[in-house]
């Protein structure tokens, strides 16, 4: 797994690829806690996500509640089909991973 930040129209986005699975996701979680500080956002591309399982989905479950309680809008608007699908397969729609708005 590896995560990077990019630009997509002048903002930063972070951006994931490769597996994301309970094998890779405590290092992923180490990796994307110093990205979104420096960063400043909580914008993800998850395209690049090759194998996804119930570990990846609650980590970045874990990332949108994080940045929500500081105050940060959270988006994954691309996800790959694995994503999508392991979303799916424990019961969260992959929709609550689009824009989601701060908590107040």
């Amino acid at each position: 797994m590896t995560i990077d930040v990019t630009r997509h129209n002048g903002e930063p986005v972070i951006r994931f690829a490769g597996k994301l699975t309970i094998d890779s996701v405590a290092a992923a979680k180490q990796e994307l806690v110093p990205a979104v500080v420096d960063a400043g956002t909580a914008q993800l591309d998850l395209t690049a996500v090759e194998e996804c399982d119930t570990a990846g989905v609650q980590l970045i479950l874990m990332a949108r509640t994080d940045a929500r309680a500081h105050g940060m809008a959270f988006s994954a608007r691309g996800q790959s089909p694995s994503f999508r699908a392991a979303a799916e397969r424990v019961g969260v729609p992959s929709t609550i991973f689009e824009d989601s708005k701060p908590a107040e």
